[in-house]
């Protein structure tokens, strides 16, 4: 027989199984059955307290703002499997280390 588990949002008790309650990791279940996270949710959408956010907008944002330290983390990526597969030159590896310490000193 599995065990129950009491929703803090209407009281009621239910099976303490993921067909009521949203997983919270291993074993263990949030505090609110499915039905009442689900209210809560929408009745902060309604509110706008809580937005639905579009993702592809935020990392375009992100993107342009960190556009010149992604490259450098590219190339820094890129140089370091040249040298890992031991195929990389002597300029190469002094670009590697200039890249090392800009990175280290960025904020």
């Amino acid at each position: 027989m599995c065990s129950t588990k009491k929703c803090s949002g209407c009281e009621k008790t239910y099976p303490k199984t993921t067909e009521f309650f949203h997983s919270n990791g291993t074993n263990r279940f949030r505090p609110n059955c499915k039905n009442c996270t689900n209210i809560s949710l929408r009745n902060l959408r309604k509110e706008g307290k809580l937005k639905k956010r579009d993702r592809t907008e935020y990392c375009k944002k992100r993107y342009a703002e960190n556009k010149p330290r992604i490259k450098k983390i590219n190339r820094r990526t890129y140089l370091r499997r040249k040298l890992k597969k031991r195929i990389i030159n002597d300029d190469e590896k002094a670009e590697l280390e200039l890249l090392v310490e800009e990175l280290k000193n960025w904020k």
